[in-house]
């Protein structure tokens, strides 16, 4: 036998001892790739089925909201869908991830703080305005639970969500302020000072001098 031959049959071998060894685990293996593969596709036929489905829906609730009926907006009306049925029915579409946004609107503007800090936090903002305008509502919600360290971090969130001339100032404004109740004047400052040097001309920008002055004498005497 040649050495070329003889070392392919030991490396036959050892491949064959190899499998037998470990056989249960590279099938284990090979079946779980098979079936990542195969939930991938299928996840991705049914979000389009339920994207197919869903949007339409959405027109239902979406006009209760509009006309500030947020109870029926959130449950349906007995014969169309509200954002709740929308959100279990359809959990794979974008129609869901918006409804979890007018849900968490409706449930803020109806009292109930913790359900909507639930659904905003499930919302998945697809730009940076919604994305600032998320923050922004998670921060009042924080703000109407007496929690004003969240809501001044989440207001510092929106404002550097975006850059946009008239809702990152007021933003800023808000985590100023709340940093300032809070007695966290370097915060504060930074908030106010951001303001001045990037918003001069924004409304906010015009009245930030007095917001300066008061946090530097917080400041000198704390």
């Amino acid at each position: 036998m040649t050495k070329h031959k003889e070392q392919e049959r030991n490396f036959l071998e050892e491949a064959q001892n190899f499998y037998n060894r470990y056989k249960n685990i590279l099938i284990g293996v090979t079946l779980a790739i098979v079936l990542g593969v195969a939930a991938y596709i299928y996840k991705d036929y049914r979000a389009g089925k339920q994207e197919e489905e869903a949007l339409p829906l959405m027109s239902y609730p979406q006009e209760y909201f509009r006309i500030d009926s947020f109870s029926l907006a959130l449950n349906g009306d007995g014969a169309n869908p509200g954002f709740l049925d929308i959100i279990d029915e359809y959990p794979a579409s974008s129609a869901a991830n918006l409804a979890n946004y007018y849900a968490g609107v409706s449930y803020l503007k109806l009292g109930d703080v913790q359900s909507a800090i639930d659904y905003l936090d499930d919302f998945s903002p697809g730009t940076d305005l919604l994305a600032a305008r998320k923050y922004e509502l998670l921060g009042h919600a924080y703000a109407q639970q007496g929690e004003s360290g969240k809501a001044a971090k989440y207001y510092e969130r929106a404002a550097h969500a975006v850059e946009h001339d008239f809702f990152t100032p007021y933003y800023l404004q808000l985590a100023g302020d709340y940093y300032l109740n809070l007695g966290k004047y370097e915060e504060a400052r930074e908030m106010y000072q951001e303001i001045e040097e990037k918003y001069p001309l924004s409304a906010q920008g015009r009245e930030v001098v007095k917001y300066l002055k008061l946090v530097d004498a917080k400041l000198k005497y704390s």
